[in-house]
């Protein structure tokens, strides 16, 4: 069995750590990014259905929906 000299085995030993934190830090922005956006785009559909509903209570025709929407996502 070949054994390993002291600098080689601190070597690996400091990759190990690296690769562990990095993985840590990167899951955690991971998730953090992901429940972000999911929120985002929840509020945003809950917005854009509120604006179609008090569009609808103020009288606009149904047929005209699509139109309004587009307007809507394209600003």
């Amino acid at each position: 069995m070949v054994k390993l000299s002291m600098t080689l085995r601190l070597t690996i030993s400091f990759i190990a750590i690296l690769i562990l934190a990095c993985t840590g830090i990167s899951w955690t922005l991971y998730n953090a990014l992901s429940k972000e956006l999911t929120y985002r785009d929840d509020m945003t559909l809950i917005n854009r259905a509120a604006q179609m509903q008090q569009l609808l209570l103020d009288g606009a025709r149904p047929e005209n929906l699509p139109l309004y929407f587009n307007r809507m996502v394209d600003t």
